[in-house]
């Protein structure tokens, strides 16, 4: 579900971007999912919870990334309603 939406959100990017931040994206969204599922296969419980901890970042790091990108939402919707009157 989760590379289908990543593949669905980047349909959307302009064409240039193709081979660019789609492309990363989407390859990053598979990787995930690779990655959780090569962990699945691993014997001890050790290695799969390594595989597991690959797949994600930080809770810290995260928020932090999170709080960027609402600024950043924030300036383009500040934008688009000034525009707009």
């Amino acid at each position: 579900m989760f590379v289908k939406e990543v593949y669905q959100i980047t349909r959307i990017f302009p064409s240039e971007e193709k081979f660019g931040l789609s492309s990363q994206m989407q390859r990053a969204a598979v990787s995930i999912v690779s990655t959780i599922a090569e962990g699945t296969s691993r014997l001890s419980n050790k290695e799969k919870i390594r595989f597991l901890e690959i797949t994600y970042i930080n809770e810290n790091s995260f928020e932090q990334k999170k709080q960027d990108i609402d600024k950043i939402a924030n300036k383009l919707n500040a934008l688009i309603r000034r525009l707009n009157d």
